[in-house]
């Protein structure tokens, strides 16, 4: 609505809903995964949209990243 192209949109964040997850899926945004619980619904999600959600994966590094607020 407010004139931004979705497949420029990423959309992060825990809590997604499915309502959500098909908003961003019918507009093209990539989703960032932030578990497999939550690719899995957007798979699903899509499959009777016909389309194929974008994604990516977050990955949580088992070290601290020295300078940075990621832990």
């Amino acid at each position: 609505a407010c004139g931004a192209d979705p497949a420029k949109v990423s959309f992060a964040g825990p809590g997604k809903r499915d309502g959500d997850l098909e908003a961003a899926i019918r507009g093209g945004a990539t989703l960032n995964c932030e578990s497999e619980g939550e690719a899995e619904r957007a798979r699903r999600i899509g499959d009777p949209l016909g389309r194929a959600p974008r994604m990516t994966v977050r990955v949580n590094p088992d070290f601290e990243i020295k300078g940075s607020g990621m832990r």
